[in-house]
């Protein structure tokens, strides 16, 4: 099946009042909004944004706020608000190529073979310490050998160093991206697209109940 968007953009957690990052991940957020927005004009991409809250969340107003106003008011991004548990599952399935900056969704979609780029756009030495992406969500303990930073993970808050990546992994061929994303994959999360977790739960069950 195609895909139903070019990029989906995963909306997380804006920072609290207190966090003593506060300023510096509200400036990183609003980067990585800005760069997928320019993208998507530039290249008409069809770009969904997933947003994280419920609309009967308290949080969820001051989140649209916030993308309400660092994109432009005609932007071509369409906003889609969380309607159940699995809505940016969903959306985020049906897209090209997901982005965002630590959401576990972006390990998710990438150990089932999908397409994802973890953005750190977090300045300043100690708060991207404490926010770095590749270490927070891509697990900190990889094997040494295995390097994969340039493939899946992005420091380089500028737009052109975001753009050349993102049409990198659009338009690498599956085959090559399988076959050197494959190991880390599985090192991630054990997925058998043969074998679903559903039915090693049922057998299992069923083992327990005999």
């Amino acid at each position: 099946l195609q895909p139903n968007y070019d990029l989906c953009l995963i909306s997380e957690n804006l920072p609290s009042s207190s966090d003593e990052f506060k300023k510096e991940r509200f400036e990183a957020l609003e980067k990585l909004a800005k760069n997928v927005e320019k993208l998507s004009i530039k290249y008409k991409l069809k770009t969904v944004l997933a947003l994280k809250r419920f609309k009967n969340h308290e949080l969820y107003q001051s989140e649209i706020n916030f993308y309400k106003k660092v994109l432009n008011k005609n932007t071509p991004i369409i906003i889609k608000d969380r309607v159940n548990e699995f809505t940016s599952y969903e959306l985020a399935y049906n897209s090209r190529l997901t982005i965002g900056c630590r959401s576990t969704l972006l390990v998710e979609i990438f150990a089932k073979g999908g397409r994802a780029l973890s953005c750190n756009y977090i300045e300043g030495q100690q708060a991207s310490k404490k926010f770095d992406t590749f270490d927070q969500t891509f697990l900190p303990n990889l094997p040494e050998q295995i390097n994969y930073n340039n493939f899946f993970y992005i420091k380089d808050s500028t737009y052109n160093a975001f753009e050349k990546r993102v049409l990198f992994l659009l338009d690498i061929n599956q085959q090559y991206f399988d076959k050197y994303t494959n190991r880390i994959r599985n090192y991630m999360i054990s997925y058998d697209k043969k074998y679903s977790a559903e039915e090693k739960i049922k057998n299992k069950i069923n083992q327990l109940l005999e």
